[in-house]
């Protein structure tokens, strides 16, 4: 009875062509990036450069995300939050291929900073979408959108395995998947011209997080930087640190985001019936212990069943917080919004080199032990606050 109501939303979800749109725009983004990150550890063998070298140059995505932030709005502004979408979509598509020509740490760290400036751009844009148009419908679209945020990354991965042992340069992958998703960005186009736009002149994307946002943002810095090291840092372990082949790299970053995208699935039906609080908190200690699955249990087959627990514990996590920070009264929905993506911004911003540096001296192991204290933390804030 529960996967057939499960199913039936997911059709009503697909058959609607704004929902479509929307989680459509997700997918281009996790598609192009789970492509390349399944594709990371041929870039540090090719530049021979160290994991706290990779760290300091996987900073730039974040740097570059919070270079743009402070013109975000007005561009919203003049071209409207759907043609924005559209725009910053087609633009990502083509910086994703930059770093694929990196030639050394520096060019490769400064072309991420490329990367940054529109990933997060878009980031900010389709969550900002999605909330007009669960707020503008009154329906709770939310975690499914990122469920194909998920599974545009879990192809992306799995896809990537495959091209990669067909002996494909990254580079030839990367600007053809790129151009594909252009393609799609086109076709969805005019349905996201239709997306109402909410932002107010007066607003600035780049903020403080306001004082009753303070609980859902440290929950979100630690959540999102959970994700982000696992996104990042899964193929490197398993390649690097568990010598696992080129077919089997990418199935701790995929495992993760198939879970992610079944938990984000079933998420809008789930979370009504047994409540936002439990989903966070029960989530994040099946993601705990995953995580601690892959620190103490270092094999394949129990790093990818870690990864993939975590995947389904944090799953719905992430669609929570925006929501649940669209509705706190005395803030704006754009600057809750924008208080969320923050905080995950800055989680990737210290994620990289802090996974980096750690394994540099302690290995890639108790890297992950540092990213599960932090899900504790988020653990016990999460009993503490309202969603």
């Amino acid at each position: 009875m529960i996967l057939q109501q499960v199913l039936q939303r997911l059709i009503n979800y697909f058959q609607d062509p704004m929902y479509r749109a929307l989680g459509l725009s997700f997918s281009i983004l996790s598609f192009l990036y789970g492509s390349w990150l399944a594709r990371l550890p041929e870039m540090q063998d090719r530049l021979q450069i160290s994991d706290g070298e990779l760290g300091i140059a996987l900073l730039g995505v974040s740097i570059g995300a919070l270079l743009m932030m402070p013109f975000t709005n007005k561009i919203i502004l003049q071209l409207g939050l759907g043609k924005t979408t559209t725009f910053i979509s087609i633009l990502f598509c083509l910086m994703v291929c930059i770093p694929t020509f990196s030639t050394s740490l520096w060019m490769l760290g400064g072309t991420l900073i490329i990367v940054g400036i529109t990933s997060g751009f878009l980031d900010v844009c389709i969550n900002a979408a999605t909330a007009a148009i669960e707020k503008e419908r009154k329906v709770h679209i939310m975690a499914t959108s990122h469920g194909m945020f998920s599974l545009g990354s879990m192809f992306g991965a799995l896809t990537a395995g495959w091209i990669a042992s067909q002996g494909i340069s990254i580079q030839f992958h990367i600007i053809v998947s790129a151009i594909l998703c252009i393609i799609l960005a086109l076709i969805i186009r005019p349905i996201l011209a239709k997306i109402p736009n909410e932002i107010d002149e007066q607003e600035s994307i780049l903020v403080f997080p306001p004082r009753p946002v303070w609980g859902i943002v440290i929950v979100g810095f630690s959540i999102m930087l959970a994700e982000g090291a696992i996104m990042e840092w899964s193929t490197i372990y398993l390649s690097n640190d568990l010598n696992a082949g080129v077919l089997l790299m990418g199935l701790g970053f995929a495992g993760f985001s198939f879970w992610m995208a079944v938990g984000r699935f079933t998420g809008d039906f789930v979370i009504p019936k047994i409540g936002s609080k439990q989903v966070v908190v029960g989530g994040s200690v099946l993601a705990l212990i995953g995580l601690f699955g892959v620190v103490f249990f270092p094999t394949i087959a129990i790093a990818v069943f870690g990864f993939s627990l975590a995947g389904l514990g944090l799953s719905c996590v992430v669609p929570i917080l925006f929501s649940a920070a669209s509705r706190v009264e005395g803030v704006t929905h754009n600057i809750a919004i924008a208080s969320v993506s923050m905080a995950g911004i800055v989680g990737f911003l210290v994620g990289p080199p802090l996974m980096g540096f750690v394994a540099e001296v302690l290995g890639l192991q108790i890297s992950f032990l540092v990213v599960a204290g932090l899900v504790l933390v988020s653990i016990f804030i999460s009993i503490r606050i309202q969603f």
